[in-house]
């Protein structure tokens, strides 16, 4: 299942929580059965659009060290 959010500035957890209650109710599972969450958000690339914000990290769970020098991500 999947749903969309708006993106609530003020309080991500406000829009990602409305996405995940709709994925619920979409896909009427037991919630425990999930095995995989996915998550994007259109925040970062407004605020480069924008030209707002500052300095940006990458942030990758679930990735061992070779992956990041396999990809070229380590530096």
């Amino acid at each position: 299942a999947k749903a969309k959010a708006l993106t609530t500035r003020h309080d991500l957890a406000v829009g990602i929580s409305g996405a995940v209650d709709a994925v619920l109710q979409k896909a009427a599972t037991d919630p425990a059965a999930i095995k995989l969450v996915s998550m994007s958000t259109t925040l970062a690339t407004n605020a480069l659009v924008e030209g707002q914000g500052g300095r940006v990290a990458l942030v990758m769970i679930g990735f061992a060290e070779g992956d990041l020098a396999r990809d070229g991500l380590k530096a």
